[in-house]
Formats: structure tokens, sequence, C-alpha cells
């Protein structure tokens, strides 16, 4: 787990203790992080391809198609990108732009 990462899960668990509600997007990676952190019923799955099965490079150009075609559930809220990664820049991007009335807020530590 990197700074930022760890950075989030601290956040997340602020913003739960002060009653707002957490909904995580993201890759397996990102799910396995969230339920050791015990945050794995706010993790929503947003893409089953698996670095150690495909490699890095494939799995980071599928996300970010993927981010294209995805569409957050949510209308509101604080939009949260805990990675400077390109999928997951692109996703938090499109989400934005396809919803404005998201806050969007991005971490690159």
């Amino acid at each position: 787990m990197g700074g930022s990462d760890k950075i989030f899960i601290e956040l997340a668990k602020e913003w739960t203790k002060s009653g707002r509600a957490v909904a995580v997007f993201g890759c397996r990676e990102a799910g396995l992080m969230c339920r050791r952190a015990g945050m794995g019923e706010t993790f929503h799955e947003i893409s089953t391809l698996d670095v150690e099965k495909v490699g890095l490079l494939r799995s980071y150009l599928g996300r970010s198609v993927a981010a294209l075609r995805e569409q957050l559930p949510i209308d509101h809220g604080i939009l949260y990108s805990a990675s400077d990664f390109l999928p997951d820049t692109t996703w938090a991007w499109q989400q934005k732009r396809r919803n404005p009335s998201l806050n969007g807020s991005q971490d690159s530590t």
C-alpha cells in the first residue's frame, strides 16, 4: 500500500465517522486494499482485469478504456482519486465530465 492509499483510507475512515456515506469504486487490487482496511462493504469493482493475469500494461489500458464506458451510479458527492495513474485519473475525469454536480479532488502525493 502506497502513501496515497494510506491517506485515502484515513480520509475515508474520518468521513465515515462524521456520518458521511462513502462508496469506493476501483479495480480488484483496490478492493483487496479496502477489505484489509475494513472497508470492504463500501467497495464496488469497476474493472475485473487482474494485473497478475493480464500484465500491468494490458490492465492499465483495459481499465482506461473501461473508464470511458462506465458511469457512477451516484449523482452527488465528492469525487476523490487517490491515484495519479492514467486509468484512475481517466476514470475520475470521465465521471466528473459526465456529472458536473460531483465535486472533484485528486491527491497526487
